[in-house]
């Protein structure tokens, strides 16, 4: 009788085919739901974030309003010198002037608007956002630039992080205790 191999044989085949193939920097994490890592391809190897740091802004504004510093239906200017391109939907509407910040985040997770998360950077703050990711256990998580500044990024400032942070950040999500229950 032949036996299929396990999911972790299936996709550690997978990943050195596609290494293989283009010879990309892949890293893969995957952690069950108690936080045991079930596989790791040099999940701890530092890559620019892209968007994904934007799961973090999230948290750390969903945190801020939970202790009180800012309110949900709060309402933010649009300042000019956020509106950026990239992804999004606020670069080509200019007519908006002001959202809330719930609106804000929701632009950011759902359509990745860089115009909404650079006003949430603005809004919570550059230190008080690693702040919050450095307490998290995110090793190799770092916000250090809004999104679009190509002029930071040239001079060698990039947001960053790994695998492991992603697939913890996405843990804690799932688990009691990481916002008061009115923000789950």
């Amino acid at each position: 009788m032949q036996t299929t191999p396990s999911l972790k044989t299936q996709i550690l085949a997978l990943a050195q085919r596609r290494l293989s193939a283009n010879g990309a920097g892949l890293s893969l994490c995957l952690l069950a739901p108690n936080g045991n890592e079930l596989l790791n391809i040099q999940a701890a190897q530092i890559k620019p974030s892209a968007s994904t740091i934007k799961i973090a802004i999230l948290l750390a504004a969903l945190q801020q309003v939970d202790a009180g510093r800012h309110e949900l239906d709060e309402s933010i200017r649009i300042t000019a010198d956020n509106c950026v391109g990239g992804t999004g939907v606020l670069f080509g509407l200019p007519s908006v002037q002001q959202l809330t910040l719930q609106e804000l985040c929701q632009l950011m997770m759902v359509v990745s608007d860089n115009t909404a998360t650079n006003q949430l950077i603005d809004l919570l703050g550059l230190d008080a956002i690693n702040q919050f990711i450095q307490p998290a256990g995110l090793q190799h998580t770092a916000l250090r630039r809004k999104m679009m500044d190509s002029e930071a990024q040239n001079a060698g400032r990039d947001n960053t992080s790994s695998a492991r942070d992603l697939c913890c950040l996405m843990l804690s999500l799932q688990q009691a205790g990481h916002l008061s229950p009115a923000m789950q």
